[in-house]
């Protein structure tokens, strides 16, 4: 029987909806109709037609109060004082431009601070890799030593990952979708007559397959890329390369480049919008591990197990937490421990978060951002603190209109519903001016932290841990800050042709 009900009543409420003005004339008809049924059995009792036809009013009670009485039984009441309330909220918008103004501006302010500081946390901290996939499950894996230097938690320094360690880790640990090899570096891009300092990676074979990037061209590193002495002389390079040094040349699958004075033959494009894994640094080309010795000036490292070189990130298992990850890579290095005490005495491997990131060093700006967002509260609340006072001398000017609207029948209720939606349009006007100013200084670090300059050996560490970060803003945000203004442009270091 309920459900026989709603199919029954359920199209007569959308008609009362949809088809309001056609579903009210006709209800006003059939109480016409009622009406006038009721004053001919008052005249056949001898009552003449005037006297009928007050016996008939009284009896029905009142024709409009008949019709809203009718109207609430169909239940959708609320949303036509809802629509009507918005109307009248609108027109009082227009009434009072200079207030409505002064309102909006107000919350833009509070509102669009508090959304470009949240966005610069989101882009810095918590998703600092545009264009990877699924970064809640992306953590960052670096090596502990109990050796005296700067101190990490719980008295262990920090330190890179051996290539030996790394491929042990990869083969034991069940947590871990995929453990993904990294380090930054840079060469001289040489193309045609022009060359420049340009940085770039030595990454494991599972770099963009791990990461969930599809290059736009070509392919990324086949598995057995990253096995022998300089064996694959390969890259991927970036799109912003590909578009602005091969000018979008769609064949340059399969020619090469002069990297570090070897030549390397070009067998992908890296999809359009990502800068890589390391905050601050878009990285222009990618050599597979293999290569590390052509990049890396202390010689052969793969088959090293003291040398500490990998900068690392681990892809959780869905539903695998930090803590059960960490407790299974902390047997592996024990493992490893003991089979190699002499190279890995005193060593361990910790899983940190994205923005803890020591070889990004994200996390230092966490102090600065707290700030600023402490001040861009500290602003919000200001503003709605004069948005409110706005609003009560405005009550005052409108107490004759509010004491007419009661005196004619409105609900206390009713008024309240009214002046929530008056505040409902003003906010949702705010919030979208706020959106708005946010994404106009979404990339506003760019200003405070300008580009330090072209790539040199050394200077990754140096310049992201000092300030100097090549608009770290910028790598999260697409389109970059660079596109609009020319004089935010990648840096351009103009050397000779070798």
């Amino acid at each position: 029987m309920r459900f026989e009900h709603w199919v029954y009543t359920l199209p007569l409420r959308l008609r009362s909806l949809f088809r309001r003005t056609q579903v009210d004339r006709e209800l006003q008809e059939e109480l016409q109709d009622h009406l006038e049924m009721q004053i001919k059995e008052n005249i056949s009792r001898g009552m003449s037609l005037g006297e009928a036809r007050y016996s008939a009013l009284r009896a029905f009670g009142g024709v409009t109060q008949v019709e809203e009485q009718c109207r609430e039984r169909r239940r959708v009441s609320y949303i036509d004082d809802f629509l009507r309330d918005l109307r009248y909220g609108l027109q009082q918008v227009r009434r009072s431009p200079g207030f409505s103004i002064l309102a909006i501006f107000c919350l833009t302010l509070g509102i669009g601070a508090n959304a470009a500081v949240f966005s610069w946390i989101e882009g810095l901290l918590l998703r600092p890799f545009p264009g990877v996939a699924h970064q809640d499950r992306l953590v960052v894996v670096v090596g502990t030593s109990r050796a005296a230097g700067d101190k990490g938690e719980k008295g262990f320094s920090y330190d890179d990952v051996s290539w030996p360690d790394f491929v042990d880790l990869r083969r034991n640990c069940k947590l871990i979708d995929a453990l993904i090899g990294d380090k930054i570096t840079g060469t001289t891009l040489s193309i045609g007559d022009r060359a420049e300092s340009v940085a770039g990676s030595v990454v494991s074979a599972n770099y963009f397959d791990a990461l969930g990037v599809r290059p736009a061209l070509g392919r990324g590193f086949e598995p057995d890329e990253e096995v022998g002495r300089n064996a694959h002389p390969v890259t991927v390079i970036s799109y912003w390369v590909w578009k602005e040094r091969f000018h979008s040349d769609p064949q340059i699958i399969g020619r090469t480049q002069l990297l570090n004075g070897v030549r390397h033959t070009i067998i992908g494009v890296a999809s359009e919008g990502f800068y890589g894994t390391f905050v601050g640094w878009p990285i222009q080309f990618r050599v597979p591990e293999s290569m590390q010795e052509v990049f890396d000036s202390g010689g052969y490292k793969l088959e090293d197990r003291d040398a500490r070189w990998i900068e690392g990130f681990a892809r959780l298992k869905p539903g695998v937490s930090i803590q059960e990850a960490q407790e299974e890579m902390s047997a592996v290095a024990r493992r490893l421990e003991a089979d190699y005490p002499a190279t890995n005495r005193g060593r361990g491997i910790r899983l940190l978060p994205l923005w803890k990131a020591p070889f990004n060093h994200a996390g230092e700006l966490l102090p600065i951002l707290k700030i600023a967002l402490a001040a861009v509260f500290l602003v919000l609340v200001i503003a709605c603190a004069n948005v409110s006072n706005l609003l009560l001398v405005r009550s005052l000017a409108r107490r004759r209109e509010m004491t007419i609207r009661l005196a004619i029948g409105a609900g206390r209720a009713r008024l309240v519903r009214q002046l929530l939606t008056e505040g409902l349009i003003l906010a949702t006007l705010s919030a979208a001016s706020g959106i708005g100013v946010a994404f106009w200084c979404r990339n506003l670090l760019v200003v405070f932290f300008p580009p330090s300059g072209a790539w040199s050996p050394g200077s990754a560490a140096k310049s992201i841990g000092g300030w100097s970060r090549s608009a770290p803003a910028c790598a999260r945000s697409r389109p970059c800050y660079s596109d609009w203004f020319p004089q935010f442009k990648p840096p351009r270091l103009i050397l000779s042709a070798p």
